[in-house]
Formats: structure tokens, sequence, C-alpha cells
């Protein structure tokens, strides 16, 4: 069962923000020319010019090594040559996938309550696991899988658990770093080394507290009152778990990480820069300056921070830098935003109606196409899913 502020933390990415922005921002150089909409390539059409191949009944994919692993909805997977789409083996596990991640050789496959490993070149199952996979294991690391209330280390070669910890159900609230898994215990979280699992340094809290970024330099967790309602976030030193700052004001705000800074986002009131080492905000985009940072969601691409957002009724995705909070470009576009993600060397807009894809340095279109209900399954090579076939998609 989720905890209740664990859901939060999730859900606080769809908050609804009724605020209304009070001044326009000059569109960039980049953002002279109007957003196409989704066409004229349609997905569905398999003699489209950006279809490479086309298979329908699969549920889920994912690519690595030149092989594309893509699962039927009764468990069947099939090992595809990601140039034409040609079974190279076949294989299955037992249920239901509910999602495919590749690294290193290797296809985690998630099966209702368990994690199942399979050779990419051949199909064969190395492992399985009880629990949900965190995050795949890569360069020796050990992959992170969540159970009941514990989360796991396990060797990516034969699946052996290196390291256990208690933790609370499913891995919301627990944050994965390069080097460190940071797992939240109700009022406390603790820093283990990811290779070991040996404990680093505990922080305890009067109140719930829930890890939610890692980097090299800091631990960013976040704070609850009550049972539903976030109120502030504590910001730690990575290496001894000190405490470098902490906010009680920000209800309603979330930090996340992109080049190496700290972005404090205020829903439906902006963003602000924070220095990790002090905690100090270092730039500040309010609400009506800049960008209403509100019913929409924002991502992180090439280690930079996009925000979509909504500016005097139309839709806006800006790439900010985040050391300084300028404006790198910005686009517009009439049709509804609902995603933003990473496509390849791409930045994918998701609207109704179909996908547009961006250079994220300029910002401008390479590529319009026309999928409802497109997700992302990989992005080099580009899979899209639209609820019926797995979509090998050439991008110029």
């Amino acid at each position: 069962m989720v905890h209740a502020p664990r859901l939060l933390l999730v859900l606080m990415l769809m908050v609804a923000c009724n605020a209304t922005p009070k001044a326009e921002v000059a569109p960039s150089e980049s953002a002279a020319e109007a957003t196409p909409m989704p066409g004229p390539c349609n997905l569905s059409d398999e003699a489209a010019a950006c279809v490479i191949w086309r298979l329908d009944g699969f549920v889920a994919a994912s690519a690595v090594d030149g092989v594309v692993v893509a699962a039927e909805p009764d468990g069947v997977l099939h090992g595809l040559d990601a140039a034409t789409g040609d079974t190279v083996w076949e294989g299955g596990v037992d249920g239901e996938v509910m999602g495919i991640a590749t690294t290193d050789g290797l296809a985690y496959v998630s099966v209702e309550e368990e994690v199942v490993a399979v050779d990419v070149a051949d199909g064969e199952v190395r492992w399985r696991h009880p629990g949900t996979l965190v995050d795949p294991g890569r360069d020796g690391l050990p992959a992170v899988i969540a159970g009941d209330g514990v989360v796991y280390g396990v060797a990516t070669d034969d699946g052996r658990q290196v390291w256990s910890q208690d933790a609370m159900s499913g891995f919301i609230g627990n944050a994965v770093g390069v080097d460190v898994v940071v797992l939240s215990l109700e009022t406390m979280i603790v820093a283990v080394d990811r290779s070991t699992g040996e404990e680093r340094w505990r922080y305890p809290s009067e109140l719930p507290i829930f890890a939610t970024v890692v980097t090299e330099d800091a631990v960013v967790a976040s704070t609850a009152s009550n049972g539903s309602e976030f109120d502030g976030y504590v910001i730690l030193d990575a290496d001894d778990g000190g405490l470098v700052t902490g906010r009680d004001d920000v209800s309603g705000a979330m930090v996340v990480e992109a080049e190496g800074h700290l972005v404090e986002v205020r829903f439906g009131q902006g963003a602000r820069g924070i220095a990790g080492d002090t905690g100090e905000y270092t730039w500040d985009i309010p609400l009506g300056n800049a960008f209403f940072i509100g019913r929409r969601a924002f991502s992180l691409h090439d280690r930079a921070l996009v925000l979509a957002a909504d500016q005097d009724g139309t839709e806006v995705v800006a790439m900010i830098d985040p050391e300084t909070g300028s404006q790198r470009w910005q686009i517009r576009a009439d049709a509804q935003l609902e995603q933003v993600t990473v496509a390849g060397r791409y930045l994918a807009l998701f609207r109704l109606g179909g996908i547009t894809f961006h250079d994220p340095a300029t910002g401008e279109s390479v590529l319009a196409v026309a999928v409802p209900h497109g997700v992302v399954l990989s992005d080099e090579p580009l899979l899209v899913h639209d609820g019926d076939a797995v979509t090998r998609v050439m991008v110029p």
C-alpha cells in the first residue's frame, strides 16, 4: 500500500493551480517560428517516411546493443533486430509484463511482483528476484530492487543478493545516486553504500521525511507535517548527512537536480536556483515575470532544466540554464501539452494527438508525428508505443 505522503510526492507533478500570470515574456529568437502541429507523419501508417518498422501486439519494449526486447501481454518476449524489426530470438516470462529496462547487455523485465533479468543476446533468463525494479545495475554496480519494506542490492551477473536494508514499502521516497542509496524510514532517512549496503549516515527528523534527490554533493529530502501535505525540505551534505539548510515555508515545492545544480520548483509560483553547499538561493523566476509553473509537469534533459507551463493561456516550454536561471530558448503551441521527455538526441513534446521532436540546443522542431497517446519506450533507437503497436521512428 502506498503511503499518502509518498503518493503525494509523485502527484505533486500534476498539481493544479488557478493563479493567473501577470506579465508576458518575450520569446527568444529561436521561438520566432511557431512550433508546428503534429503531422504530417502518422505512426499508424507503416509506409510513412518516419516509420522504419511497426509491430502490433506488444505492450513494452526497450533496446540495447542493437536488439529491441519487446513483450507481448502474456509475457512472451521477442528479441528484435533494431534495424529491421525481425525476430532474432523468442522467450518468455511468467505473468503480465509491466515494463522493460535495458543496460549492459541485460533486459530487466518487471513482471507483477518480480524482476526477471534476461540476456539481450539470446533471451536466456539469467536470474529472478522478488520486488520492483528501482534502478538497473550498470558498470558493476548492483541493481536496486524494492520489496515489501526492504530494498535490495542485487548483483547483475547472477542475481545474488549483495545487501538488504529496511525501508518503507515500495520505492517512492527512496532516492538512488551513483554510489549511494538513500532510504526512507518514516521519521528518518539512511544513506547506504550502493555496492555494499554499508550504512554511511542517518538523519533523524521529528516529521515524516522522504528522500527525493541525490547528487555528488547533496541529498534533498522532503518533510511532511501530516499524512497528506509536504511543508518543506532539508538539504544534507552527501558525505556525512550534516544539515546544510532546512526550509519549512515552501509548502507545495519540490527540489530537482539539473546540470549538478539544485532547483526548487514552487508550483503555481515559479522556480529558484539553490547553492547545494550553502542552501542559499542563487536566482529566482517568480510568477508573472517568466514562467507559470502550474498544472503542467517539468522534466530534465541533457543536464539542463526544462519547464513546461501555461503562460497567458498558451502552452510554453522553456529550456533554462540551471546555474543562472536565464532562458536558453522558448517555444509555444496551441495544442495542450501533456508530457516533456527525452527521445534520442532530441526533446519530445507530447501534445494531444501527436509528438513534436526538437533540437535541445535551439528548440527548433525537427519532426512532427501524429500518434494518439504515444509513449516513448526507448531513446536510441527511438521506439514509440501508441497502445496497439511498437514503432521504430526515424528521426533526421
